[in-house]
């Protein structure tokens, strides 16, 4: 269920970050122009960040991005969404 609320609340953003935490992802290049055209339906000013090792100090260095959407294989990018939903609400 929170899948779904997260979502919705993305519908309602004007600025996201697309996040490729990886190149080694079968089609990523797809994945990014997909989202962007989802995006731009929405009226929606999207980003796309290249980072090799994924933390909260990079992600805060851009504070006008207002949700992240992560690309990367589940191998290699983990990260606590806790941590980085409290930097970006306080």
């Amino acid at each position: 269920m929170q899948r779904y609320v997260q979502i919705e609340r993305f519908e309602n953003l004007d600025m996201i970050g697309i996040v490729v935490g990886t190149l080694s992802i079968h089609r990523y290049r797809d994945m990014i122009s997909h989202i962007t055209s989802l995006a731009e339906t929405h009226d929606q000013t999207v980003y796309t960040f290249m980072v090799g090792k994924l933390n909260v100090p990079k992600l805060a260095n851009f504070p006008g991005i207002q949700g992240f959407i992560l690309i990367g294989c589940e191998r290699s990018c983990f990260i606590d969404t806790r941590v980085i939903h409290y930097c970006y609400t306080n």
